[in-house]
């Protein structure tokens, strides 16, 4: 009886494996495939499928499915050529290239379906000479197209850039493909004729700055006016609508050459540092005509010296304690003090041959009219600055109630007073001035 029983579960497992449609039909379909032809299997689980046409799901399955396979040897041999030929390949240009599969992917013949109980299954195939036929006739199109581009692109300009980059554009996708044309009379290979072309055109760009140095103060000025020239090389023609990049310090400012191939820009002072010698780099604007961050990076095209001297500051100050002039300056010396450490300046003595005038009038007034009950003598001091920058007002400040204490009488808290007055110019009112100096700039 147990043997028995053996037997016909061995029968039973036999009878299922050897009865699987799903496997027999994969079987059948795979003895079929020929070397000629790419192909692909769709098998859709009808359990988990919620579509409402089935066979046209199952027909995409089988094309991704080929297209996956083909974008894996083109893929291989792109890059085996993109090697050899040393060109330079982005991520752009692979997406570029799987594109060109997925538009090529015509002539898919459907060899087999069969809705079977639990899934539905289909069976499809591309020929390789179809495809690659249609792959050559296209990147003939695209060669013709791409010629069209770079004839258009004789001088350097915005438009020749875009036409060259256009130019690549179209022969990306099919630099596995050979990839040679006749350019005037030579045999070339186009993308690295384009990639020359480009670099020739860039070339002939040339910057001219109006001026090889400035001269720059860093207190005082209004903001230096750079100007330069764009041109042709070749035929000393100005371009138009070249974008540039001025650097300074790493502070970048942009503009666009006008008709005159003239571009502008102003040097603003919280560009400058304080070391003496500095260098503006000007540059071909790179990224904006190619749209591309990492290829160029920044090349020095020209470069404006830049120099930092003396600003040269008037001081005219008084200072009175307790209505008397007093016998010691303490305001004066802080403020050199102040603006030679800092700044580069010079001090002379004539306002008309001055950047900067700096007036101050201080005072010092009694707390009352004797010593208080604790036998101290108080008095406040007040301040008046009057601020200009060649002949013109910038600003006034008021500094008040400054307050100085002494035992032993109302002239010596005065001094006391003007002496906290001073220290208070170094902490807060000067780097108070400065700042307004070059907010004005």
């Amino acid at each position: 009886m147990i043997i028995r029983q053996f037997y016909i579960l061995l029968l039973f497992i036999f009878i299922s494996c050897a009865s699987n449609p799903l496997s027999e039909n994969i079987n059948s379909w795979n003895s079929q495939k020929s070397d000629d032809y790419w192909y692909g299997t769709a098998i859709i689980s009808k359990k988990n499928f919620d579509g409402q046409n089935i066979h046209k799901q199952a027909t995409s399955q089988a094309i991704s499915d080929i297209a996956s396979q083909i974008k894996i040897s083109i893929k291989s041999d792109f890059e085996i050529v993109v090697k050899e030929k040393n060109y330079e390949i982005d991520e752009s240009s692979l997406y570029i290239l799987n594109t060109r599969v997925d538009n090529n992917i015509e002539d898919i013949e459907i060899l087999d379906f069969k809705n079977l109980e639990g899934s539905y299954i289909l069976f499809a195939r591309l020929s390789k000479d179809k495809f690659y036929s249609s792959l050559k006739r296209k990147s003939e199109i695209a060669i013709d197209i791409a010629k069209n581009y770079i004839n258009d692109s004789k001088e350097p300009s915005l438009l020749s850039f875009q036409n060259l980059l256009n130019a690549e554009k179209e022969i990306i996708p099919y630099l596995d493909y050979s990839i040679e044309a006749k350019i005037n009379g030579v045999d070339v290979n186009l993308y690295s004729f384009i990639q020359n072309t480009i670099n020739d055109l860039l070339n002939r760009i040339k910057i001219e700055p109006s001026q090889s140095k400035v001269y720059i103060k860093k207190l005082g000025y209004n903001n230096e006016l750079v100007t330069v020239k764009v041109y042709d090389a070749n035929t000393n023609k100005s371009l138009s609508n070249i974008p540039l990049i001025f650097s300074i310090n790493e502070k970048n400012e942009k503009c666009i050459s006008n008709k005159d191939g003239q571009c502008s820009f102003n040097i603003q002072s919280q560009y400058i540092s304080d070391q003496k010698n500095q260098n503006i780099a000007i540059a071909i604007d790179r990224e904006s005509i190619f749209k591309q961050s990492d290829k160029y990076g920044f090349i020095i095209d020209s470069q404006i010296e830049l120099e930092i001297v003396p600003t040269k500051i008037f001081l005219d100050i008084e200072e009175y304690n307790l209505d008397s002039k007093s016998s010691q300056s303490y305001i004066a010396p802080k403020i050199k003090e102040f603006f030679i450490k800092k700044y580069s300046v010079e001090f002379v003595d004539n306002i008309s041959n001055s950047d900067l005038s700096i007036k101050i009038f201080a005072n010092t007034r009694k707390i009352g009219s004797t010593k208080n009950e604790y036998g101290i003598y108080q008095v406040y001091s007040d301040a008046n600055i009057y601020l200009e920058k060649n002949g013109e007002k910038i600003t006034e400040i008021s500094v008040n109630d400054i307050k100085g204490a002494d035992f032993s009488s109302f002239n010596q808290a005065g001094n006391k007073s003007l002496e906290k007055l001073s220290k208070t110019f170094l902490k807060k009112t000067l780097p108070a001035i400065v700042d307004i100096l070059i907010k004005s700039n």
